[in-house]
């Protein structure tokens, strides 16, 4: 590559060469080359007497494989994120924990709805345990759950439900049974399996 102009590396020659010549201090970035391989790039401008850059020490460092680590971890904190459990016969749990926004909870509605029509589920238990406030955002979030499974023939019901949640729960539909535990939600769905 020595003697080889820069140009032959870029699809606009013009935009680097411009970066380059602004640079006053080392730049760091990290690319994309033939959508294969990723690499970190470390530009440091060799700078002459009148501060003006007189050429370039590129350094190009492989991370390829680091970046699909973390694309990697990425995704595994995405499904760490929505942990479903299965618990009877066509009966999964969905505990909800953490902090939820627009992007968790459609991320959510669609995993639990793929999940119910492979396996043919028909409950789902919502554990709210692990929620302190029945905030907007999650009322919309069990309003649009319970709504879009009864449309596949899924059963939605609420359990972990603490005396300051029942206070601020009654917004949501009567249809949906609601218990304080996990132990009576699953007696009620054997119950309704039974009968």
């Amino acid at each position: 590559m020595i003697g080889m102009s820069m140009d032959s590396f870029h699809t606009h020659p013009q935009h680097q060469k411009q970066v380059m010549q602004e640079l006053t201090c080392t730049h760091r970035t990290r690319i994309t080359i033939r959508n294969q391989v990723m690499a970190d790039i470390v530009i440091t401008p060799i700078m002459n007497s009148g501060n003006q850059p007189e050429g370039y020490v590129v350094m190009l460092m492989d991370v390829t494989m680091q970046a699909e680590e973390q694309k990697r971890s990425a995704q595994l904190i995405k499904e760490l994120s929505i942990p479903i459990l299965n618990i009877w016969d066509s009966t999964i749990a969905l505990p909800l924990i953490g902090e939820f926004d627009r992007a968790r909870t459609d991320q959510l509605v669609a995993t639990v709805l793929t999940e119910c029509t492979d396996k043919k589920i028909d409950y789902v238990l919502i554990d709210l345990s692990g929620i302190k406030e029945f905030e907007h955002q999650i009322r919309y979030q069990i309003l649009m759950m319970t709504e879009t499974l009864n449309l596949i023939g899924t059963k939605c019901i609420l359990v972990g439900i603490s005396p300051k949640l029942a206070m601020s729960i009654v917004e949501l539909d009567r249809k949906t049974p609601i218990f304080s535990s996990a132990h009576e939600g699953l007696k009620h769905i054997i119950y309704l399996q039974t009968k």
